[in-house]
């Protein structure tokens, strides 16, 4: 007689939280309304009555870095940050506090913020964001002057502002910008800020020709995020477009109040906060996957009744992200590259180590990297470029028995190769993958 055993087999997959939210201690109770985050490690920060503050340590401490001179009479809009030694920010005078129409102001440090300099200063035209797309070249978006929007490029790393052949007109007195609303990609050299107007202005070529994308149905676009045709734009709504931003849907979204800011990893993992209301402060940081697709859910809470004014990354090393609130709040989202385990009841841990070839293979401007691990390690997977210099981390931590994938998302990074490295224990493999954009 024949005998049948028929095995069931559960599958199933689990991912891991993309960031452990945490609250850091800032030294002041002041409103803090920007953020730049350079790699994991380091970030400044910009706030109200001169406070510009600095880590190089992942916000384990926050040293204050901009009191004590021309600073302390302004507050503090927007902050770009070029490295742990220099960095730009645009202010307006604390008398001018609602709207800072009076006059503006651009400031650099090239010593860590022991000294900053005035290298820009105009008449109204509030800058509302500073985006460099390398040492040397970055563009400046400001509110309009005159019937024109106030656009300056600096071609020496901030040192000097021009506007010479850079005209977009105003098509109303009361058109302007919102404090952070800029975005860009250095690898490509495209740079968005949005209005009030529901209008975004987009360049592909570092900010000399500026061409227009309407958002219907989002008068106000507060927050802006893209990975090449794919984006999210945020105001009291969010919307979602794939084609470049020449058309958009709208994605239904928890809170209340202006999106202070959306951010979004490896084109899944998608995290935004919101200003809320007087009645009902912007506690929340919301998460969502599919690039913001699926439902939005609470991942963190604010500990106390402040408001969250900006939320970003860290434009480079996988990413880290910091949120900023009123009196003086911060949260940052330390990153735990987002992975899956497929685990399958009945069969036993693999026997070997391994390390697959990543896929696809050219790639762009994400890939998925599978690997097995055979006993308990500490499992680290990094990846280089061809000079061997360290561009990401996707793991670093424990990993128990199991076959794991993590996705590397290159959109920060130039076309090349590159090397990917696993190290569990004394197991050790190397492999080449290739980003082409």
């Amino acid at each position: 007689m024949k005998r049948f055993v028929i095995f069931f087999f559960l599958a199933f997959t689990f991912s891991l939280n993309a960031h452990d939210w945490k609250e850091q201690a800032s030294g002041t109770k002041r409103d803090l309304l920007s953020v730049s985050a350079v790699t994991n490690k380091i970030a400044w920060i910009s706030g109200r009555h001169g406070t510009v503050l600095r880590t190089i340590n992942e916000g384990a401490a926050w040293q204050s870095v901009g009191g004590g001179n021309v600073l302390d009479t302004m507050d503090i809009m927007n902050i770009f940050a070029l490295d742990s030694s220099r960095a730009l920010c645009s202010a307006s005078p604390v008398s001018d506090t609602i709207l800072h129409t009076t006059t503006t102001h651009i400031f650099r440090t090239i010593d860590g913020g022991k000294t900053w300099k005035t290298v820009f200063t105009q008449t109204g035209g509030k800058i509302n964001g500073i985006f460099m797309l390398d040492t040397s070249r970055g563009v400046a978006c400001g509110n309009p002057v005159n019937g024109r929007w106030s656009i300056w490029i600096t071609s020496n790393g901030g040192e000097t502002w021009d506007s010479s052949g850079v005209k977009i007109p105003s098509a109303a007195l009361t058109d302007s910008g919102w404090n952070n609303a800029i975005w860009g990609d250095t690898s490509t050299h495209t740079l968005v800020f949005g209005t009030n107007d529901s209008t975004m202005f987009v360049s592909t070529d570092s900010g000399k020709t500026w061409s227009t994308r309407k958002t219907t149905g989002l008068k106000d676009i507060t927050a802006i995020y893209f990975s090449t045709s794919n984006g999210l734009v945020g105001g009291t709504e969010l919307l979602r477009t794939s084609d470049a931003g020449n058309t958009w849907r709208k994605i239904s979204t928890p809170g209340s109040g202006l999106i202070a800011g959306v951010i979004v990893h490896d084109n899944w993992d998608s995290f935004m906060a919101r200003t809320g209301t007087k009645a009902s402060p912007g506690l929340h940081i919301y998460g969502a996957q599919n690039f913001g697709d699926s439902t939005w859910n609470v991942v963190y809470t604010a500990p106390d009744t402040t408001s969250y004014l900006y939320l970003t990354q860290a434009r480079s090393g996988e990413g880290n992200a910091w949120a900023v609130r009123e009196k003086g709040g911060i949260t940052i989202g330390l990153h735990s590259h987002s992975e899956s385990l497929a685990v399958i009841s009945g069969t036993a841990a693999p026997k070997s180590y391994t390390l697959s070839q990543n896929y696809p293979n050219p790639f762009n401007p994400s890939t998925t990297i599978s690997y097995s691990i055979a006993e308990a390690r500490l499992v680290s997977i990094r990846v280089f470029d061809i000079l061997g210099k360290e561009v990401a981390v996707l793991t670093n931590e424990l990993k128990s028995p199991g076959t794991y994938s993590v996705s590397f998302d290159g959109s920060h990074l130039p076309s090349g190769m590159y090397i990917y490295r696993i190290q569990a224990g004394s197991f050790t493999e190397s492999k080449k993958l290739m980003l082409l954009k």
